[in-house]
């Protein structure tokens, strides 16, 4: 017997008076269903992501929906970034005043789940039925994880529908709830690693002849058998905002000849010794080869059997040679990873990640020689196994995220 689980906010209604923990990890599930399904802790928050990109990296979007406990303004709102293959960006957020997520199946943590972020719904009249129309923006998702859609309805902003059907294989739940720990109590992982995406939106941008007004754009991405897309969909929640757990976050989904890359890596506080952590994991051709929780010290100062038994990744930034310079205040070009497994005699696989399209900004800090900021770049992959003739090549997305500590 199917079962509807509800969590409705409105705007004003939803949050605590002081910080309360929320529910507990639900192993072999997507966790879809709220974490703080009936008041929202003020220092918590809780995100749904879904991205698309042509493999050729020439257009890609990215969407949050958010339900952020510290922002009193823009605790409900959608947070959507979008790039051309004619280097045009468009940012957004839409901040609404109800949001509410279902979850129809026989347990809380296996249904089917549709996720609204909409104005106050009003009613219209057609041929002598009442139907209720919203404008926002919306996702739905399979019980099995197989599809998922997002769908915009704010016209004269965006209006369109992604939508995303999972690659066989590449598999995603965790099995325990430390592999979904991006850092203590803070939760990072990917209930769809790896999809094929399709995606026709409309969005209106500014028009650079007319200052003040907007023109359409419309962005394709899968259609039609050409540019072939992929993208995935993230789930995470923390109780405490990033602000007050981070000095530097690094978000990866990319894929290089048979290899997919997905990685969200944290770097902690002065009072936390800027402790790096992370949740990572490298597929090859659907199956994962390497799957890290552990980061090594980017300065190499591991030895040879770095990582123990266990599987592990290492973040270094590149500074030298080709690639767009970050903006704020570490002004790398790129990124090199690098991903240990102690398995089958202790394998290494190793990929650089070269920003060639500069996609958003926004600064994190006051304006100065050490400014932090937010930043999106389209980078090139290159890499494969570390001692094999492997060199592939590919493209994905990069979230870099400085913050002042």
């Amino acid at each position: 017997m199917a079962i509807t689980f509800t969590s409705l906010f409105k705007d004003g209604q939803f949050l605590a008076n002081t910080s309360i923990p929320g529910t507990d990890f639900l192993l072999n599930s997507g966790n879809l269903f709220p974490k703080w399904p009936d008041t929202l802790s003020p220092t918590a928050v809780e995100t749904w992501l879904f991205d698309a990109m042509t493999e050729d990296g020439s257009t890609a979007f990215t969407v949050s929906f958010f339900r952020d406990g510290s922002e009193a303004s823009g605790s409900l709102r959608v947070a959507i970034n979008a790039f051309w293959s004619d280097g045009t960006v468009w940012g957004h957020h839409i901040v609404v005043p109800v949001s509410s997520v279902t979850s129809t199946g026989s347990e809380v943590g296996s249904g089917h789940v549709v996720g609204v972020w909409r104005n106050e719904t009003s009613t219209s009249q057609d041929n002598n039925t009442q139907t209720p129309e919203y404008t926002g923006a919306s996702f739905d998702i399979a019980a099995d994880l197989s599809a998922a859609s997002v769908t915009f309805n704010v016209p004269g902003k965006i209006t369109g529908t992604l939508t995303h059907h999972s690659r066989e294989g590449y598999p995603t739940l965790p099995t325990t709830s430390k592999e979904a720990e991006v850092a203590p109590e803070a939760y990072w992982f990917r209930p769809i690693a790896m999809a094929d995406a399709t995606l026709d939106m409309t969005f209106h941008i500014d028009n650079p002849d007319q200052p003040g007004t907007t023109v359409p754009k419309r962005m394709l991405i899968g259609s039609g058998g050409k540019n072939r897309g992929f993208g995935g969909m993230d789930r995470s929640w923390l109780p405490k905002i990033w602000a007050k757990e981070a000095t530097d976050a690094l978000f990866v989904r990319a894929i290089a000849g048979p290899y997919v890359l997905a990685m969200m890596r944290l770097v902690g506080t002065s009072q936390g010794n800027y402790q790096a952590t992370a949740t990572a994991v490298l597929y090859k051709e659907g199956k994962v080869v390497c799957r890290s929780l552990r980061v090594l010290p980017a300065d190499r100062r591991d030895g040879v059997g770095a990582g123990g038994g266990e599987d592990a990744v290492r973040v270094e930034r590149i500074h030298t040679g080709e690639g767009v310079a970050a903006k704020f205040r570490d002004k790398n070009v790129g990124y090199r990873l690098e991903f240990r497994s102690p398995h089958d005699g202790g394998k290494k696989w190793g990929f650089e990640l070269r920003h060639q399209k500069a996609w958003w900004a926004k600064p994190t800090s006051r304006p100065g020689p050490d400014g932090t900021g937010n930043s999106g770049f389209i980078v090139n992959v290159v890499g494969g196994l570390v001692g094999q003739d492997e060199v592939f090549t590919g493209w994905g997305m990069t979230g870099e995220v400085e913050l002042p500590d």
